[in-house]
């Protein structure tokens, strides 16, 4: 078991009009990755590829969570397995579910859904993978339609990714601790930070 990095500098208050969000080192020290992928990553459902991979008993593929390896496989009886990519004696089974906590979102549109994983590659970097599903991407007008989408959507992603790297500078600097929670839009964040904080905390 790794140490935990000190976190009584963070309790999550219930009133959303009084709570403080997570201090800033949470967010950048690197000890915090380590502690995350100990207590959330290695403990909760992670998506980690597509069934039509997997379709057929037999079929497998390589991935990775983190800095594990694992092979998924369909077995004999059509059921879905994750074991460790190690020897033998070690694997493990898990199965293939997504949670929107901790690291998946989910845009739910009139014609499409779109999903978003997010990967931590470091501890201030991650990796975002997009995937997009239609009721009838089809041709034409439809496809069209589709491909407008996308491009609307990349455009607001490079967006975000301007200001994730403004917020990463800003945590880092000499003025800035800990913020407040905007009433009307946050509350959401304010649920995933007390979820996070639930999750280092547990024994």
């Amino acid at each position: 078991m790794r140490t935990a990095p000190d976190l009584r500098d963070f309790n999550p208050s219930d009133n959303l009009a009084r709570a403080e969000t997570m201090p800033a080192r949470w967010y950048i020290e690197p000890e915090f990755l380590t502690w995350e992928a100990e207590k959330i990553f290695y403990k909760t459902w992670q998506p980690v590829g597509r069934r039509e991979d997997v379709a057929r008993a037999g079929d497998f593929f390589n991935c990775e969570v983190l800095d594990q390896p694992l092979v998924i496989v369909r077995n004999r009886a059509g059921e879905l397995r994750a074991f460790y990519n190690v020897c033998p004696h070690r694997a493990a089974i898990v199965a293939l579910y997504y949670w929107v906590f901790p690291n998946v979102m989910l845009n739910v549109y009139l014609d499409n859904t779109s999903i978003n994983i997010i990967i931590p590659d470091w501890h201030d970097r991650t990796l975002t993978v997009f995937e997009w599903c239609f009721e009838a991407p089809g041709t034409g007008e439809g496809w069209e339609s589709m491909q407008q989408i996308i491009a609307f959507s990349d455009e607001i992603q490079r967006e975000d990714i301007e200001l994730c790297e403004w917020v990463q500078r800003g945590l880092r600097s000499n003025a800035y601790n800990r913020g407040r929670f905007s009433l009307l839009r946050e509350n959401g964040v304010h649920h995933f930070q007390t979820l996070v904080h639930e999750f280092l905390s547990r024994s």
